[in-house]
């Protein structure tokens, strides 16, 4: 892969990243299953971050955990999609 192709690789990839955190941000059900692509075959692109994030449930309880994800990525029909994902949470203590 020449020095042109990874940056059009990097930057597809960095595309469907937001969209997939849009949908996730955005409690977008439908967009987040259709960053996820429907076969396990030939995988690229592996991507990994970090996150803190703080939820509330209906009573008003809240909860902050942290940790990090890694997404993998694989072009089918020419649109980038996550094959396999992982999340580890942890509690977010503040110190």
């Amino acid at each position: 892969m020449d020095d042109t192709q990874r940056k059009l690789v990097e930057a597809a990839v960095r595309e469907a990243m937001e969209a997939f955190e849009r949908a996730e941000r955005g409690l977008d059900a439908d967009a987040l299953i259709a960053t996820f692509a429907p076969v396990p075959e030939f995988h690229i692109a592996l991507a990994t971050g970090t996150f803190r994030e703080s939820t509330t449930d209906a009573a008003g309880t809240s909860a902050r955990v942290r940790g990090a994800a890694s997404w993998l990525w694989r072009e089918i029909d020419g649109r980038w999609r996550i094959v396999y994902g992982h999340a580890d949470h942890y509690p977010d203590v503040e110190t």
